[in-house]
């Protein structure tokens, strides 16, 4: 599936806002302050799924500054990748 949708705030505005959102993400889980890099795994715990499942290892495959972020979000039984490109 492929959902394009156009935003009304600036690429910086947006990537800036994704990175804090995912720093925040991590520092919550690990408890330390990870340099966001492409190759970066962590795992946490699915707020909506029990038992199988529940655990979700996050996998940063790309990142490119203002442009590009790809991750993988892998379970026990379902495996998802997302991408924003930002488009100038």
């Amino acid at each position: 599936m492929k959902v394009s949708v156009e935003l009304n705030v600036s690429d910086k505005e947006f990537y800036d806002l994704m990175m804090k959102s995912l720093k925040e993400e991590i520092r919550n889980v690990s408890k330390k302050n990870l340099e966001l890099k492409e190759g970066l795994k962590y795992k946490k715990k699915s707020a909506q799924r029990k038992g199988i499942g529940s655990e979700i290892t996050v996998h940063i495959k790309r990142l490119i500054p203002n442009t590009l972020y790809e991750a993988t979000f892998v379970t026990a039984i379902d495996h998802t990748t997302i991408s924003y490109k930002i488009w100038c």
